[in-house]
């Protein structure tokens, strides 16, 4: 790893736990570094509704000895930082789905794919903002107020999932999820210079809340394509709560069958371990792809002197 103490919070989490593993790093190291990025940036970004930083904190350490004493017994993502969107249902924790209706309310079973998240081992230390019910493509409402994106704060994160997308951007969190039924995963991502996959339906369940819902699709929301194939490992699959998982599961069983013999396998991701760009660093734009016959207008590309510059902060 070649991360200094003044931007481990910009961590990958397939490096961070290489890093557990071999112990050159701590979940107790990560988790400071997150909350000491907290106090920097939040106040001007708006990006959580709630913090549980002292429970995380004793849960980064059970990590710790989990990585210390028995490694072989660490979970998928052991220890690692994990913003829960304020939309998705937590048990025992206030669930406000940016409402003042809801603004105490405190749910008595948590989203399947929280469920997973957390049975995986993430450390949760935070609930990211959200408009109210979810219905906006920017992120503000009446009760939380306006979260603004990490790049320019004058812009929007986008929504609905925008807070997790700012707090991602911004090194506020390792990883954190999303939902997405007309763009509330692509917004933010788009917004925030950031990756986050909206899975097929099917694919990864639905709340309880909306049993049959057709449209909210749960996924991730990272730094790299890496991280987001751990994620979607362990948020996919059938569930009891969601009949459409069970459909889809047998669906993709019935299709590995015809795709084992290329090593393929519908229901779980592989990826390369390439890095987030690195704060302050430039990166070309890249060209776009031209099929075959397609003459450009001019010999100058559009995409000429194009450049997109990284890592808020």
């Amino acid at each position: 790893m070649d991360y200094t103490d003044s931007d481990l919070h910009y961590i990958s989490t397939s490096e961070a736990i290489a890093g557990f593993r071999a112990k050159e790093l701590s979940p107790v190291e990560l988790l400071q570094a997150v909350i000491d990025r907290i106090g920097q940036v939040n106040d001007q970004l708006n990006c959580f509704t709630h913090t549980s930083l002292d429970r995380a904190m004793e849960q980064a350490r059970q990590a710790e000895q989990t990585y210390a004493n028995s490694p072989e017994a660490a979970r998928p993502l052991e220890g690692v930082p994990c913003a829960i969107k304020d939309w998705h249902s937590v048990a025992g924790a206030i669930t406000t789905y940016g409402s003042r209706a809801f603004q105490d309310f405190r749910p008595d079973q948590s989203a399947p794919t929280v469920e997973r998240l957390l049975e995986a081992g993430v450390v949760m230390h935070a609930r990211t903002t959200t408009p109210e019910f979810a219905h906006s493509g920017a992120t503000h409402s009446p009760l939380w107020g306006i979260t603004r994106n990490p790049w320019n704060t004058e812009y929007s994160p986008g929504g609905s999932s925008g807070g997790a997308g700012a707090a991602v951007a911004s090194g506020m969190t390792t990883i954190a999820d999303g939902t997405d039924g007309g763009g509330s995963i692509r917004i933010p991502a788009s917004a925030n210079g950031i990756f986050g996959y909206k899975p097929p339906f099917g694919r990864n369940p639905t709340d309880r809340e909306h049993p049959g819902e057709t449209v909210l699709h749960y996924g991730p929301m990272t730094r790299t394509v890496a991280d987001a194939a751990l994620m979607q490992n362990v948020m996919s699959g059938a569930h009891p709560a969601d009949v459409y998982t069970r459909c889809a599961t047998r669906s993709s069983s019935r299709h590995s069958s015809r795709t084992s013999a290329a090593g393929g396998s519908p229901c779980r991701w592989t990826s390369g371990t390439s890095k987030w760009p690195r704060p302050s660093a430039r990166t070309p734009a890249p060209r776009p792809r031209r099929s075959p016959g397609w003459a450009a207008p001019s010999r100058r590309s559009i995409w000429a002197g194009t450049r997109a510059s990284w890592a808020p902060g």
